[in-house]
């Protein structure tokens, strides 16, 4: 099975993002798909909104 990583990067875009990991969840094909999603420190809920939404994502939240 081919594998997949899949990296978003984050700031303020909260609607934009969650948007684009709800594509990405809805995939099904024959790909192992990992997705990452790096926040740069975001003050809109973006991170409490994906951790909520997408707990299978691998966040990475950075404080500044």
């Amino acid at each position: 099975m081919k594998k997949l990583i899949v990296i978003v990067v984050n700031y303020n875009e909260k609607d934009n993002t969650l948007a684009v990991l709800k594509q990405l969840n809805n995939n099904k094909t024959a790909v192992k798909m990992t997705t990452v999603v790096v926040d740069n420190h975001s003050s809109d809920n973006s991170v409490s909104e994906i951790k909520k939404k997408f707990p299978k994502v691998i966040l990475v939240s950075n404080k500044k």
